[in-house]
């Protein structure tokens, strides 16, 4: 697979935001330049860019009482979480792990966007189990599902990702017992 010219310019301008920049502050960067083409739009029509950017904040809420070496990569990996599934769609041009590894993210951060990436042909069971076992992948999959379950975003899905996201609380949260985990 080529490196696009969009997504070389954007590998270049993270790795220069790097040496003014933390480590979430270059996510959301990259985060908000992959989900801001004219296709980058949730079931309800807002720009979803907003989506990774609501996982975020959640995220830091739930490291807000608690400090944690987790708490910059679990922010990080919140912002990036749908880079990688969507960025075809969204920025017209694929942005791998690779390329995310080449704008200076850490392999924490590439491990838990990999494990949060549905790949094609996915068997949910696996997809649910690895993201359980897995720290930072399992907070940042808690933020992204409360974020999707919200009845401000539920009005535009379907009953299927309703359904599926239904099944992900049953597996992750309740089955899980997530709390038990930090």
């Amino acid at each position: 697979m080529t490196t696009g010219n969009k997504t070389i310019e954007l590998i270049e301008k993270a790795r220069q935001m790097r040496e003014t920049s933390s480590g979430p502050e270059v996510a959301a960067f990259v985060a908000k330049t992959v989900h801001s083409g004219p296709k980058a739009v949730d079931k309800n029509g807002v720009i979803y860019s907003a989506h990774p950017r609501r996982v975020s904040l959640i995220v830091d809420a739930f490291f807000a009482s608690e400090p944690s070496e987790l708490h910059s990569p679990a922010v990080q990996a919140a912002w990036l979480h749908d880079v990688v599934e969507d960025s075809l769609e969204h920025f017209g041009e694929q942005v791998t792990l690779e390329h995310l590894g080449l704008m200076g993210f850490g392999s924490d951060i590439l491990e838990t966007v990999d494990l949060l990436t549905k790949k094609e042909n996915y068997i949910e069971a696996e997809y649910l189990d690895k993201i359980a076992k897995h720290q930072i992948a399992r907070i940042v999959k808690f933020a992204d599902l409360i974020d999707n379950s919200s009845p401000l975003r539920r009005r535009g899905l379907g009953s299927g990702l309703r359904g599926r996201y239904s099944r992900y609380w049953q597996r992750l949260v309740v089955e899980d017992t997530f709390f038990n985990h930090r």
